[in-house]
């Protein structure tokens, strides 16, 4: 986690990556994976902007040629990860990053164990795609939410990645 100060939203997310780019192994990586946060097809104050993930991208890209994916599972109330990427804009970007978008709604999952909120075992479906990627990076905007009262990076990951159809 980093921050930093700018004038405007891609410079910050420039700037942000910059501060850790130590701290990213990006040698070796056959497959890196990005977890926007969109959950909803309509609010754009809700999401990931696209100025943030074109920062993000265009940092990747400097160092790196390794294929990225764009990868999402949309809030309950979205139709679809696709119907958010264009909604957004995201899908503009797939020819200058060379990229591939996922709906991880509709790729395979594999199961995980988890505990439910009375300890017990749980197993729940996951996006394999979020667990074979080298490298994972969740970028979302830190909000309030209504069922928590923070959310980012982790939650994003990790809520993010559970596939809706297949799990209660």
């Amino acid at each position: 986690v980093s921050l930093a100060r700018a004038v405007d939203r891609y410079s910050g997310v420039k700037a942000a990556l910059e501060l850790v780019q130590a701290d990213l192994k990006l040698e070796g990586c056959r497959h890196i994976l990005v977890k926007p946060n969109l959950t909803s097809t309509s609010r754009l104050l809700a999401v990931t902007h696209p100025e943030a993930l074109r920062a993000l991208l265009d940092f990747l890209r400097e160092r790196t040629a390794a294929p990225i994916a764009i990868g999402e599972s949309t809030g309950t109330f979205s139709r679809s990860a696709f119907a958010a990427f264009k909604r957004f804009g995201y899908l503009e970007l797939g020819p200058r990053y060379d990229l591939q978008f996922l709906d991880f709604n509709q790729g395979p999952g594999v199961p995980v164990a988890i505990l439910d909120s009375h300890l017990r075992p749980l197993s729940v479906q996951v996006a394999r795609a979020a667990l074979e990627a080298d490298l994972r990076i969740s970028i979302t905007p830190p909000k309030t939410h209504d069922f928590v009262i923070f959310t980012g990076a982790v939650k994003n990951f990790v809520m993010g990645s559970v596939l809706r159809r297949q799990n209660p």
